[in-house]
């Protein structure tokens, strides 16, 4: 009978451990979204865009997004950023002889509201977000 009672024990204990197992894992399979907004000013400017190759070449062509949200140069726009991460796409051209896109990935303080964009070809990021972080680079073309 002893036997038989530890088992039952046993069992029950088991069961217990492996509900609350259970419990736990969906708990921490689900994450806090937290969304907010940001200002971002695109301060680059022409001077930064220029490249040095034998002489000084300008792109024809570049635009810049932030979080799919087209900033011009010298402009502001208020965008939404979720988890403090903030994805910024650059595309250029000169001439056609070389273009190229790419996407950089930002994080930034949680308490951050404005941020500066700005860029340099002599950065290995290229782009710079003020405050920001970058996380990872991705090459389109």
């Amino acid at each position: 009978m002893k036997l038989f009672s530890n088992l039952i024990l046993i069992a029950l204990i088991t069961s217990t451990i492996s509900l609350f197992t259970n419990e736990l894992s969906l708990d921490t399979a689900h994450t806090l979204t937290t969304k907010k907004s940001l200002t971002v000013h695109n301060k680059i400017t022409k001077e930064m865009l220029g490249y040095k190759y034998i002489i000084m070449n300008y792109p024809s062509y570049f635009s810049i997004k932030v979080n799919d949200v087209l900033i011009p140069a010298g402009q502001s726009q208020n965008i939404v950023v979720t988890n403090n991460r903030v994805s910024v796409q650059y595309e250029y051209e000169f001439g056609k002889r070389r273009k190229g896109s790419k996407v950089i990935e930002f994080t930034l303080p949680a308490t951050i509201k404005n941020t500066d964009l700005t860029f340099s070809w002599n950065d290995d990021w290229r782009v710079k977000l003020s405050n920001g972080t970058p996380q990872k680079k991705t090459i389109l073309e």
